[in-house]
């Protein structure tokens, strides 16, 4: 009986029931996703493609250091960015850059996240191009409700 209940809960929470596909936008300095499911305290919502992308923010990547954001959505359907607490001094590996990300924010489930770091210059969110020949980007989808409760 309890291991139901706390299945049951576990499906209630803010998830993706599809994955979005972060990759470069055809507006290269943005994250575009595809058409997707989502839920947030069990109630399903969709959200469309966004070939564009939704622009990173926040504070530019000193050259050589990573950065890392995350994208969120809500029940509005707004692709909120939420920056790494020490961007603005860089991160020494992706995997730091990633630690320094929050917890998703109330009532929103997370998307993905993205990493970057340009090797030529400072990395400037939502102006260099992701696909730029110095810059390193890696788009991580983030988990589906069944990946999440195992």
């Amino acid at each position: 009986q309890a291991m139901t209940v706390n299945m049951l809960e576990g499906l209630q929470g803010n998830y993706l029931l599809s994955l979005p596909g972060l990759a470069a936008g055809s507006t290269p300095a943005n994250v575009a996703n595809v058409a997707f499911d989502f839920q947030i305290a069990g109630v399903k919502y969709s959200k469309t493609a966004i070939s564009a992308g939704t622009a990173l923010a926040g504070d530019n990547i000193p050259q050589s250091t990573y950065g890392a954001w995350q994208l969120e959505i809500g029940v509005d359907g707004t692709v909120d960015i939420v920056e790494a607490a020490a961007n603005a001094v860089g991160y020494a590996s992706a995997a730091l850059a990633i630690a320094g990300l929050p917890v998703v924010s109330e009532g929103h489930a997370l998307m993905g996240f993205v990493t970057a770091i340009n090797s030529d210059a400072v990395f400037d969110p939502g102006v260099t191009s992701l696909e730029a020949a110095t810059v390193t980007a890696t788009f991580t989808d983030g988990p589906t409700v069944f990946q999440a409760i195992g």
